[in-house]
Parts: C-alpha cells; sequence; structure tokens
C-alpha cells in the first residue's frame, strides 16, 4: 500500500513538473498550494521521482526534465527566480 502511495505521489510531481516545464516552471504558490513545500524542495523531488520512476516517460523527456530541474535549482541556490 505505502509503495503504490509512494509511486503515485512521483507520478504525481513528474505530471505537474512536466506540465508546468514549457512555460518554465511553476511558481511559488502554485507548487506550495499543489504540494505543501518550496520550489527548491519541489525540484529535487522530482529529480529524486526520475531517478527511481521516469513515470512512464522516454528516456529523452525524462534526460530533458532532469535537466530543466537542474537549471532551476541553480537559479533558485544563486538567489534568482527561476524563468517562467
Amino acid at each position: 500500500m505505502a509503495r503504490s502511495a509512494t509511486v503515485g505521489h512521483a507520478d504525481e510531481l513528474i505530471r505537474f513538473a512536466r506540465a508546468w516545464a514549457p512555460f518554465g516552471g511553476p511558481g511559488d504558490d502554485e507548487v506550495f498550494v499543489t504540494f505543501g513545500v518550496g520550489q527548491a524542495e519541489f525540484y529535487q523531488r522530482v529529480m529524486s521521482a526520475l531517478a527511481t520512476n521516469s513515470g512512464g516517460l522516454p528516456v529523452c523527456e525524462a534526460a530533458d526534465l532532469q535537466r530543466h530541474c537542474r537549471r532551476q535549482l541553480a537559479l533558485l541556490r544563486a538567489g534568482a527566480r527561476p524563468s517562467r
């Protein structure tokens, strides 16, 4: 039971990140309201989810989403607002 809930949550993270990626990613508000965490934690969780469960994405799409997450995390760490 716990495993399927975890997989379901990972899939939800991946779907959400994938839906927002063409727009530069979700804003702080969208992430917090949906997942209850800040953007940095969200991107870390998406990367972790992709590493353990690609959500059925083709390898190239999973790699693109990983790059997007790394880029957004780098911007956050630099004190810049992630692109939107």
